[in-house]
């Protein structure tokens, strides 16, 4: 996952007036950590579940989840579910719509 490059783009804001740190640039282990240590309002705003992020997608959950397992978006393990980093996702879906069709 870590190898995959992205476009930069500005650094969200986290909810509390303070940009978050570059998440797609932070090794899997840190991405955890971040994860942990937001507080719950925090973690809702930059995480989504995959279910929710297929709804943001338009795909169903087993897509978003070959995404994750392919490293095209960023997630959290926790237990036995993923928490989808909302930035990823979210650059991912515009490169693919900058991508002309076929």
């Amino acid at each position: 996952m870590d190898s995959l490059k992205r476009k930069s783009r500005t650094p969200p804001n986290n909810g509390f007036g303070s940009p978050s740190p570059r998440e797609d640039d932070l090794t899997d282990s840190e991405l955890l950590e971040f994860f942990i240590s937001q507080t719950e309002q925090a973690r809702s705003q930059t995480f989504v579940c995959t279910s929710e992020a297929a709804a943001i997608a338009g795909v169903s959950q087993r897509t978003v989840q070959g995404w994750i397992d392919s490293g095209v978006i960023r997630a959290v393990a926790v237990g036995k579910k993923y928490r989808v980093l909302r930035e990823s996702l979210h650059g991912y879906l515009l490169d693919c719509a900058e991508k002309p069709n076929r």
